[in-house]
C-alpha cells in the first residue's frame, strides 16, 4: 500500500450516526477507533464500492480493511490502525460486514451507493476517490476503476442523471444457490429489498409504508422457504430478514425515525 499522508483530519460523519457518541472506542492516545460498527453506520456506501470495484475490476488490496485503515491513519495520524479489537466487536456489526462481503456485489448496489454519496459532502466523495488513488497499486484498471467512479461521484447533481439499473429478478436456481450459502437469507433480503427501493426511486415514488414494504418482502422471502413452516420461519429468519432490511435503508441513506410509520427517500 502507498504511503499516507498522516497529517490529522475530521472526516465528515453523517448526522444519523450521532447516536454513536456515547459508545465511541478510543485508544490510549485518546484517538477515536473507526470499529465496524462506525463503518457499517457511516461508510457503509463506500464499503459497497470498495466490494464491488475490488471483484469487477480484479484489485485485491481492496478490502474492509484497507478502508478501515485509511479512514483510522486520516483520522488519528497514527501509523498503525489498531482498529480491530476483538473484544470490541459487536457481533452484530460483524454479521453485517461478513453479509456484505458475502454478497454478489450487482450493478443495482454500485450505483444506490454512488447515489448515497452524490447526496454527501464533496469532501467525503473527495476523500474516497483519494483512498482508491493511494490504496490501489499500479496496474491497467486503476485508471479506469479510478475514472469510472469519479465520473459517477463528481457531478452537479445529487441525482445520477439516469436511472439505477435494475438488475433481472433472480432466477430459481440463483435463488436455491444464494440459500445455501452462509448468510443465505440475509443475502437474499438485500437483494430484493435494494431491488424494490431501487425501482421506487426511478420511478419517483419516494414515500412509501414501511410496515406494508416490509411485510411484502417477508411473504415474499416465505414463498422461497415454503419448506420451513410459518411459525419456524419467522423465529429463525425474521431476526436476519430485520437485520439485511436495515443494511438496505442504510445503503440508500434512509434515516428511521421509529415514531414514523412513512420512509421517505431523498
Amino acid at each position: 500500500m502507498s504511503s499516507i499522508n498522516n497529517t490529522k483530519l475530521e472526516i465528515p460523519i453523517e448526522e444519523s450516526s450521532k447516536k454513536l457518541n456515547n459508545n465511541e472506542v478510543i485508544d490510549q492516545n485518546n484517538n477515536k477507533l473507526i470499529t465496524y460498527e462506525l463503518l457499517i453506520e457511516n461508510y457503509l456506501a463506500e464499503l459497497t464500492l470498495v466490494i464491488g470495484s475490488s471483484n469487477r475490476w480484479k484489485i485485491p488490496e481492496l478490502d474492509v480493511n484497507a478502508l478501515q485503515e485509511y479512514i483510522q491513519q486520516k483520522i488519528s495520524g497514527s501509523q498503525k490502525a489498531n482498529t480491530i479489537l476483538t473484544s470490541k466487536i459487536n457481533k452484530d456489526d460483524l454479521n453485517s460486514i461478513e453479509i456484505i462481503q458475502s454478497l454478489d456485489i450487482d450493478a443495482t448496489m454500485v450505483k444506490a451507493s454512488i447515489r448515497t454519496l452524490l447526496r454527501s459532502s464533496l469532501e467525503r466523495r473527495e476523500f474516497f476517490i483519494n483512498f482508491l488513488k493511494q490504496t490501489i497499486n499500479d496496474n491497467n484498471n486503476k485508471k479506469e476503476a479510478i475514472d469510472t467512479l469519479s465520473k459517477d461521484l463528481f457531478t452537479d447533481s445529487k441525482e445520477l442523471g439516469y436511472p439505477i439499473p435494475i438488475m433481472p429478478i433472480l432466477l430459481a436456481e440463483e435463488i436455491r444457490n444464494m440459500k445455501d450459502r452462509n448468510h443465505g437469507v440475509e443475502n437474499l433480503t438485500l437483494k430484493f429489498a435494494i431491488r424494490e427501493i431501487a425501482t421506487m426511486i426511478n420511478e419517483n415514488i419516494l414515500i412509501f409504508s414501511r410496515l406494508h414494504f416490509e411485510n411484502s418482502l417477508k411473504q415474499t422471502l416465505k414463498t422461497h422457504y415454503s419448506e420451513i413452516d410459518d411459525q419456524k420461519f419467522m423465529s429463525i429468519c425474521e431476526p436476519k430478514i430485520n437485520s439485511a432490511i436495515n443494511l438496505a435503508y442504510k445503503l440508500f441513506g434512509i434515516k428511521l425515525n421509529p415514531n414514523n410509520s412513512t420512509i421517505e427517500l431523498h
